[in-house]
């Protein structure tokens, strides 16, 4: 796991060679999303094409976190 800008980032592996992340924030508050406005989430996982790695899921987790999308 690895801690960001406020929030936690855990890479899961989906299938052999698959991997995703799973986005939450560290003060345990639901994450607001931009699209669709208001939208509030537990958590957020990565999604489009799986990543080769782990440490490649956590920079798509960070490239959301910076992207502004999510508060």
């Amino acid at each position: 796991m690895v801690e960001y800008e406020g929030f936690q980032i855990e890479p899961f592996q989906t299938i052999a060679g698959g991997w995703r992340a799973k986005i939450t924030r560290l003060d345990g508050q639901k994450i607001k999303v931009a699209v669709p406005a208001g939208d509030e989430h537990d958590f957020i996982n990565t999604s489009g094409m799986e990543s080769l790695s782990a440490d490649a899921a956590i920079d798509v987790a960070k490239r959301l976190i910076d992207g502004g999308g999510m508060s």
